[in-house]
């Protein structure tokens, strides 16, 4: 049982956050009131000049882009993903969407959700892997309907 700092109320280790910084392993305030401290910091900094600072430097130094580059590629794909069409609104970032680029070459293909970015990069941006990932998917939901059908 650990005492949070910021609401005062005694839970369980399980609603803390593991750091190993940290005086006695976890972090001194439980995570929903973690979750509210991230939440007004990334506020105040979306407010500040540092944020914008912040976001054209990243752009520029991980892509080569500008955040009007960024911003013109958004209105390409109609502000959504370019897999699933999803406009990323769970991401707490201004940049709903990341930008997606090939490891190698470097170059951008487009703006994606999340989700979709980390699918890629965990099937190692290989589309046989991906054809037989959509092949299993395809052959176990025809199992599936013929077992209930």
């Amino acid at each position: 049982m650990k005492t949070c700092n910021k609401c005062g109320k005694t839970k369980e280790l399980s609603f803390f956050s593991p750091a190993y910084q940290c005086y006695g392993g976890y972090r001194p305030e439980c995570k929903s009131c973690h979750n509210e401290i991230e939440k007004a910091r990334d506020k105040s900094h979306r407010a500040s000049n540092t944020y914008a600072y912040k976001r054209r430097e990243r752009l520029g130094r991980l892509f080569g882009i500008t955040p009007e580059d960024y911003d013109a590629m958004l209105a390409k794909q109609n502000g959504v993903c370019a897999i699933c069409g999803g406009d990323g609104a769970w991401n707490r970032r201004e940049d709903l969407l990341v930008v997606d680029h090939c490891h190698e070459t470097k170059e951008i293909r487009g703006l994606l959700c999340h989700a979709c970015n980390q699918g890629l990069g965990l099937f190692r941006d290989n589309p046989k892997t991906l054809l037989a990932a959509i092949e299993y998917l395809e052959v176990k939901q025809d199992e599936q309907s013929d077992s209930t059908g």
